[in-house]
């Protein structure tokens, strides 16, 4: 049974890592920006040291007969995720996390009881009674512990690994019309929503397949930066005060990020194409402070010569940093416009950077 524990910590683990190296992302949400020393220097080093000849020589074997043995799929069976699951607890709601398991609470107010011992990943320490979740932190299950979760309120959080659910847990499905996790956008987009990047159309509606407006990024970039207040009113004409988006647009151009079409007009709910939301996130970076140098030879791309002249150093350093790339047939379809979906996967790996 330890030789099953150990190679199941190893994958579980693995997994969980794997996934927040890829996915980590600024703010809250499934893969928050925590300090990952801890996880990626001694967590990794000590999981991989102590289970790499239980992975190789009965990994198979171990995880059919534990996956055999558990309920998967019936009320209270152990469930495993090996990738970030969302979960919704409601108030009063428990969740036991296995051990190997990665958590991290997204919204909401929960505390964790630990059986056993839970490491805090952003801080690097143990936690061995019980404490309240910080959002964003990262948390794991160690071996030979089940740590409970309740939520004091309505709550989500991500889990990587085995969990078991106790009471008052669902899958979390705000959108009606993004309810299918099989979906290529499912995770991309209830990470938007969790870090509260779209302004919603409709309450239970999220319109993946409807075209993203101009308005719909820059009000995106305005909440990642902190909503900040703008110095003073918006100098474009098509604006109108107090609408969802002013205080966004009009913070983008004070911070150099927009500039309107030139003639005093914005022109929120145009559609926005690729080629300008390469041009905004380049300025958003680089008002974020970022290296904007790399630039990608987009000459050898066959619709090269449809990019604006004013938009090709800003697509060559979005197609560098795998931000823009093609759409098939050698085309980068510059001037073609981009989903509310697409969108929201273009902002996850825009702050993963």
């Amino acid at each position: 049974m330890k030789r099953i524990i150990s190679a199941l910590l190893a994958v579980a683990a693995l997994a969980c890592l794997a996934t927040a190296s890829a996915d980590t992302t600024a703010g809250t949400g499934a893969d928050p920006l925590v300090s990952q020393t801890y996880a990626d220097g001694e967590v990794y080093r000590n999981i991989t040291g102590s289970a790499g000849d239980a992975i190789e020589n009965a990994l198979e074997n171990a995880v059919s007969q534990h996956l055999a043995d558990a309920n998967i799929d019936g009320v209270g069976g152990v469930i495993t995720a090996l990738s970030w699951r969302r979960v919704a607890l409601s108030a009063g709601g428990s969740i036991e996390m296995r051990t190997g398991c990665e958590f991290s609470l997204a919204s909401g107010a929960a505390s964790v009881t630990a059986n056993g011992t839970v490491l805090d990943l952003g801080a690097g320490r143990e936690i061995t009674g019980t404490e309240s979740l910080v959002h964003g932190i990262k948390y794991f299950a160690a071996e030979d512990t089940r740590a409970t979760v309740t939520a004091a309120s309505d709550t989500i959080i991500y889990v990587c690994g085995q969990y078991r659910p106790i009471s008052g847990v669902s899958d979390a499905h705000i959108y009606a019309d993004v309810a299918d996790p099989a979906a290529w956008y499912y995770s991309d987009v209830y990470w938007a929503y969790d870090n509260r990047l779209f302004h919603n159309r409709e309450a239970d509606l999220f319109y993946p397949h409807s075209d993203a407006t101009r308005a719909d990024v820059v009000y995106a970039l305005w909440v990642a930066a902190g909503s900040p207040e703008p110095r003073e009113p918006s100098v474009f004409t098509d604006v109108a005060a107090g609408s969802w988006s002013e205080k966004a647009i009009t913070w983008a151009q004070e911070s150099g990020i927009v500039n309107g079409y030139g003639d005093g007009q914005f022109g929120a709910g145009d559609n926005i194409i690729r080629e300008q939301i390469a041009a905004v996130f380049m300025r958003y970076a680089n008002y974020l402070g970022r290296n904007t140098e790399r630039r990608a030879d987009i000459s050898q791309f066959a619709d090269y010569g449809e990019v604006s002249d004013w938009a090709r150093e800003y697509v060559a350093w979005a197609n560098a940093e795998g931000l823009i790339n093609g759409i098939g047939d050698n085309k980068l379809g510059a001037l073609g416009t981009t989903t509310r979906s697409q969108v929201a996967a273009l902002l996850k790996r825009l702050f993963a950077q």
